[in-house]
């Protein structure tokens, strides 16, 4: 008996999401202050997101 683990889309997607905002606002010369709190804001996002599922492989 094996498990597998299955990713989410959900959570790839959303962490594409985030490096895409973040390469895109070190383009902006925005405050770092800012940055870093839509960072940290997006993370805790992510966190509340399991990172796999592990089901029963049939």
């Amino acid at each position: 008996m094996y498990y597998e683990l299955e990713i989410r889309k959900s959570f790839v997607n959303a962490k594409r999401e985030q490096l895409q905002r973040m390469s895109y606002s070190k383009k902006e010369n925005e405050p770092t202050e800012y940055k870093q709190q839509k960072t940290n804001k997006a993370t805790k996002k992510h966190l509340s997101i399991p990172f796999f599922r592990v089901r029963k492989a049939s």
